[in-house]
């Protein structure tokens, strides 16, 4: 490996680049040490950190900093519609945090990846919606219910694709608990 590493550090010195040293890194499995040419930095993707189990896992610190920017959205949204809104969920918490999890469509994550990514989602969805007990769609039925004054909405029609009359709201769980239980 170190010297791979000093085949691939020549080409940047060639034409004038060099490594982003906070993205470049290395790690060995199990017991072992690096051999001291090679980056010292962690190897990361998205929010998903290499451990020397030979695991990819959350980095659960980069996903608390991450959780700001959909709140502000979501807030900006609901400023505009619900269907404004409903677009600015799915972006950012389906579309945004699942990309950066390595959603494990492929089960080479295996099902540990899995129960974490639900717990991760349950964690994001209570600091979102605090008050809602980590719900979006009882956070969408209080809005409905304040602006329009109706209530016993059922739970499916916010799910339910726009040109059927439905709000089209993604549910990561059931995404997610598919994979899990296709893995058991």
């Amino acid at each position: 490996m170190a010297t791979a590493w000093e085949e691939i550090t020549k080409f940047p010195k060639l034409v004038g680049l060099e490594f982003n040293e906070e993205k470049t890194g290395s790690s060995f499995i199990w017991d072992g040490a690096l051999h001291p040419s090679l980056p010292k930095g962690d190897i990361k993707w998205g929010f998903l950190k290499f451990h020397q189990t030979g695991k990819f896992m959350i980095d659960q610190s980069r996903v608390g900093l991450h959780i700001t920017e959909p709140k502000r959205q979501l807030s900006a949204a609901a400023k505009q519609s619900i269907f404004a809104w409903v677009t600015a969920y799915n972006k950012y918490v389906f579309s945004f945090f699942i990309n950066n999890f390595s959603f494990p469509t492929a089960h080479c994550f295996g099902r540990e990846h899995v129960a974490t990514v639900i717990e991760t989602l349950e964690r994001i969805h209570h600091a979102i919606f605090p008050e809602h007990h980590g719900s979006v769609t009882e956070y969408l039925a209080n809005w409905i219910k304040r602006d329009f004054d109706i209530t016993r909405i059922l739970e499916g029609w916010f799910y339910w694709p726009i040109c059927m009359g439905g709000l089209e709201a993604k549910d990561l769980f059931i995404v997610a608990n598919s994979v899990w239980r296709e893995l058991y």
